[in-house]
């Protein structure tokens, strides 16, 4: 499932090599693009066509809407599938840098 995001961004950005899942929320969100720490793109599952991998489709969705590879990707869920942000980074450690980000965010 990740693997899918980061190997999709691996084409339009090579040093692309990370990602991770958190929980998405409106209000985590809202706080993301207001601070405008991270470069955000999302996708509409409701818009994803048949015999698709929605992983692939959705991060290539995201990347062409924003033209290059962003740090966060999100999106709301459909019917039977769980919203989600993916944070990507080049490496393990950028990822949990970004994260640590946005749990600020969170706590204040």
């Amino acid at each position: 499932h990740v693997a899918r995001i980061v190997l999709t961004a691996m084409k339009h950005d090579k040093s692309i090599r990370a990602a991770m899942n958190i929980r998405y929320s409106d209000e985590l969100i809202r706080k993301i693009e207001r601070e405008k720490i991270f470069r955000v793109s999302r996708f509409e599952r409701e818009k994803e066509p048949e015999n698709v991998k929605t992983m692939e489709w959705g991060t290539e969705q995201a990347i062409r809407a924003l033209g290059y590879v962003p740090d966060l990707i999100y999106d709301r869920g459909a019917k039977g599938k769980e919203a989600m942000i993916r944070i990507l980074g080049e490496n393990p450690g950028e990822v949990i840098e970004k994260s640590r980000k946005i749990m600020s965010l969170i706590t204040g």
